[in-house]
């Protein structure tokens, strides 16, 4: 029995989809219909869309914060060999 690929779709992709639905022209089920989607597929995209993991200014925030631990932790083993 032949394996079934999955497809991937990076963050541009899935971001313009849910926007798609979130602009309120039309359904979910339509929109996947005229993406090539599963409707289940798109629902999930739109929850991690609504609880910040796809949106830009999340990943932004994210990046942002990570480099800011970064350079406090460097301070400070800058402070202790001080």
């Amino acid at each position: 029995m032949p394996k079934i690929k999955h497809r991937q779709y990076d963050d541009a992709y899935k971001r313009g989809a849910v926007e798609l639905v979130l602009s309120g022209d039309r359904s979910t089920s339509e929109v996947a219909r005229s993406l090539d989607l599963n409707a289940h597929v798109l629902r999930r995209w739109k929850k991690q869309y609504e609880n910040n993991e796809l949106s830009v200014e999340a990943r932004a925030k994210q990046d942002e914060t990570a480099a800011l631990r970064r350079e406090l932790s460097r301070g400070r083993m800058e402070r202790d060999i001080l």
